[in-house]
């Protein structure tokens, strides 16, 4: 009789491991995340040579409850360094400093979109455009779906698939574009004990980009693969971290030349608290 209670038991306990995961992110008042971003750009610029462009800075989230049909998510950026790097010329970028320990209000729908965001404190209205080229520029960001909408009921070892198309990008006064992208997430494994799940990601990314240079609109096409490997706390239901590499092609026309450019993008997050 022993062994058969053990038996089961034992049965149980392999069962209780093979569940069925949903991912969404879940919020409640007062909720308060730190996070650590770093990110890089290197691009080689024919004739000119190599460009680096980086970003290194700390965001709380904090969740402060709904309002008028939508969830606010309060982020204020801080620890800014902001540079770029064209040969032996180094740059700082200044424009996202001054947004640095400035919290921000971001109003979300239900389907997880940023509908606008404000400042906090009038005096700080005049940053609301700089704001939502930061938070609202490239709308591929979900803040209930961090691997899109097909993320329920994953089992170890299932992949499901999340595609964008005609995203728009804003990422400068003299910078616009779209995105397409198809992203195929894996549910690696999960560690029961530590709670964590492990979940990559590929994606196939092609953007069509519009910029002034000088006179000129030059259309850019890029095209190219990301991979990103994920830390995800199953408890509380937020990243932990992240680990990001993407390799592009830029293709363009410029004073009757066609260019291509190779472009690498790095980037890693880290939960601190």
């Amino acid at each position: 009789m022993k062994k058969i209670i053990w038996f089961l038991f034992i049965s149980m306990a392999f069962c209780s491991e093979e569940k069925n995961f949903t991912f969404k992110y879940k919020y409640y008042e007062g909720q308060k995340v730190n996070y650590k971003k770093e990110t890089m750009i290197i691009m080689e610029i024919p004739v000119v040579g190599e460009f680096r462009m980086g970003e290194n800075y700390s965001v709380i989230d904090e969740y402060l409850g709904e309002k008028d049909g939508f969830y606010i998510l309060q982020k204020t950026i801080k620890n800014v360094i902001s540079s770029s790097v064209l040969g032996d010329r180094v740059t700082l970028d200044r424009s996202l400093g001054a947004l640095s320990d400035i919290p921000c209000r971001l109003y979300i729908d239900s389907d997880g979109k940023v509908d606008h965001v404000e400042p906090v404190g009038e005096e700080y209205s005049y940053l609301e455009e700089d704001f939502e080229m930061k938070y609202m520029g490239m709308d591929i960001d979900n803040s209930f779906f961090p691997f899109g909408k097909n993320a329920k009921n994953i089992s170890i070892g299932d992949s499901w698939t999340d595609h964008k198309d005609s995203v728009s990008i804003v990422t400068a006064d003299n910078m616009s574009g779209i995105m397409s992208f198809t992203s195929v997430y894996t549910l690696d494994k999960v560690k029961a004990k530590k709670g964590v799940a492990y979940i990559s990601e590929v994606s196939d990314v092609s953007c069509k980009i519009f910029m002034f240079i000088g006179d000129e609109i030059v259309e850019m096409h890029n095209n190219g693969t990301f991979e990103a490997s994920f830390k995800y706390d199953i408890a509380a239901d937020q990243i932990i971290s992240v680990k990001s590499t993407g390799d592009m092609r830029a293709e363009y026309e410029i004073f009757d030349k066609t260019l291509k450019t190779p472009m690498v993008y790095l980037e890693n997050i880290i939960r601190t608290k």
